[in-house]
């Protein structure tokens, strides 16, 4: 009786994680993340600050799943994600402070390219990944959990 009820709740936990009703009016929802795709353009910093400020974060990628899903959402466009090599040249980190371990670039990147570097990373419509001046501006994908 007992591991029977122990599989009925870790049942209930998994249907739990894949629905998801409390995303707020224009975030979009996949898995137990809401995430808002904006229409303006920001610098890398100025995409934190307004992220922070509703809460959440830049888009962390942790699955292959998820690059995959936010990069049909975006098409043909290009967005920052929280994903900057700033604090130290090639020591790329997610805005949380967590390192990058699962990795998406484009050919050739990151590069490191131009007078002002590049320490911030945006997602193509591709799924891949590159690597950018900050000071650029670029819409940009907020995450927060539901």
């Amino acid at each position: 009786m007992r591991v029977q009820l122990d599989d009925v709740l870790k049942e209930m936990r998994n249907v739990s994680e894949t629905i998801c009703t409390r995303c707020p009016a224009g975030w979009q929802q996949f898995l137990r993340t809401c995430y808002f795709l904006s229409t303006v353009r920001k610098t890398w910093q100025d995409a934190k600050l307004f992220c922070d400020s509703y809460g959440s974060h830049l888009a962390i990628i942790n699955s292959e799943q998820e690059n995959k899903f936010l990069a049909n959402q975006i098409m043909d466009r290009q967005f920052w994600l929280g994903l900057t090599d700033m604090h130290k040249e090639g020591d790329w980190q997610w805005a949380d402070g967590s390192p990058l371990s699962l990795k998406f670039w484009n050919a050739g990147e990151p590069n490191n390219v131009g007078h002002e570097g590049e320490d911030c990373a945006t997602l193509y419509g591709s799924g891949r990944w590159n690597d950018i001046t900050c000071f650029d501006t670029k819409t940009w994908i907020c995450e927060r959990s539901c």
